[in-house]
């Protein structure tokens, strides 16, 4: 019995030791497996946070310097805005630039009214816009825009992870064999400077750019006829007939013998909405020059932007672009004054303080001193105001106000 008590109280305490061993070198080996896993989440979340978002506008220097030269350009299928399936491969055979987009980028925005400018009539690369969002939003935006080069639609930025492009805007010229032919470029400039190169993926003969099928429907921003910087002085008006708010129509021609002030205006734009309160309390203080403002979007939303600001002077509504191109430039505020003659009197004026400074002395107070005791008052009407709004004697069609015969 003395010899059990023995072997135990010898046995006992080195299995205990035994067991505290094997349970540290498992505590070691799991802590080990711990820390190799915490080192791998670490360097997934660091490869996380300095990837670039899809559609944030990120600039070009914290994007991946995307696909080499000389690729192969990834396929794909996408939908258009118009909801038809659309494929890289059915452009084959024509140059194209392809713009990676996001609707909520600014920079990207940016480009549209540039992108609505390219013409139908010449030749150089087609532009490929590949936006992120939804079908209808992008519908939406590039309908009001006017742009028309094929616009296809990614849903989870599967496309621009195959060209590494994790920005937006940037893009890639790709030729007509379906092979990337420039280093991806990033911003508005440069890719609208990468449509006016036709010769860059090196396919020219005879020292000229060659045009065919697709590629001939749009014309490089270079070669195009449109006016982009606004008209000059001394350049005749270029006539209109638009629908006005309040009903009918209203002609440029309508004003010939007066002077006329022709503000360029939209009512989701920002500058315009100060403007507009500045042009009311101007076009109530004078006669000279008549206040006229060209603006667009839909109708019932110039009704109600007009009926807010209980604007008193003709407004008329241009569809898309279509009298802004034809005054050459695609903004918004932006004015002329033109002449009794019908002639353009100024170079373009852009921005509220520029466009008020072009009927003088009191459009130059206009800036300064806001009309708020008269604009937005509900009182007035045609036969308390100035004899003014009335083209050639004829009475006003002002929206809300009674005309007077």
């Amino acid at each position: 019995m003395t010899t059990v008590l023995l072997a135990a109280a010898f046995i006992v305490p080195w299995f205990f030791l035994g067991l505290l061993g094997w349970l540290g070198l498992q505590l070691v080996h799991q802590n080990g497996r711990f820390l190799l896993r915490l080192e791998g989440v670490e360097a997934r979340l660091k490869e996380i946070a300095e990837r670039p978002v899809v559609g944030a506008g990120v600039p070009l220097e914290a994007a991946p310097q995307g696909l080499a030269v000389g690729t192969p350009a990834p396929t794909f299928e996408l939908p258009d805005v118009s909801g038809k399936t659309r494929s890289l491969a059915e452009f084959r055979g024509h140059k194209i630039v392809l713009i990676f987009f996001g609707p909520q980028c600014g920079y990207c925005l940016q480009m549209l009214s540039k992108l609505a400018s390219v013409s139908a009539d010449g030749g150089g690369p087609l532009p490929l816009v590949i936006s992120s969002g939804t079908v209808a939003e992008n519908r939406r935006l590039f309908r009001e825009y006017g742009v028309k080069c094929p616009v296809l639609v990614q849903s989870e930025g599967e496309i621009s992870a195959a060209y590494q492009a994790y920005g937006t805007p940037v893009g890639y010229l790709i030729d007509e064999q379906g092979v990337v032919a420039s280093a991806m470029v990033s911003g508005a400039d440069a890719l609208l400077e990468l449509l006016d190169a036709p010769g860059e993926s090196g396919v020219q003969e005879n020292g000229h750019g060659r045009t065919n099928g697709l590629e001939s429907k749009l014309r490089p921003l270079s070669r195009s006829k449109l006016l982009r910087e606004g008209l000059q002085a001394g350049t005749p008006a270029p006539e209109f007939r638009l629908p006005q708010i309040g009903g009918g129509e209203l002609a440029l021609s309508d004003f010939r013998g007066r002077r006329v002030l022709l503000v360029f205006s939209d009512p989701q734009c920002g500058p315009c909405d100060t403007l507009v309160s500045q042009l009311e309390g101007l076009h109530r203080r004078m006669t000279d020059p008549q206040v006229v403002m060209v603006s667009r979007r839909a109708m019932d939303v110039n009704r109600k932007k007009v009926a807010e600001a209980s604007l008193t002077f003709p407004v008329v509504v241009q569809k898309n672009w279509d009298t802004s191109k034809d005054y050459g430039m695609f903004a918004t505020p932006i004015g002329y004054l033109i002449d009794a003659a019908g002639v353009i009197a100024s170079d373009v004026a852009v921005g509220p303080e520029a466009i008020l400074s072009l009927a003088g002395p009191v459009g130059d107070l206009a800036t300064t001193n806001a009309p708020a005791d008269q604009v937005g008052s509900s009182h007035a009407t045609l036969s308390s105001l100035p004899d003014v709004g009335r083209p050639n004697g004829r009475a006003a069609t002002a929206p809300g106000l009674p005309v007077r015969p």
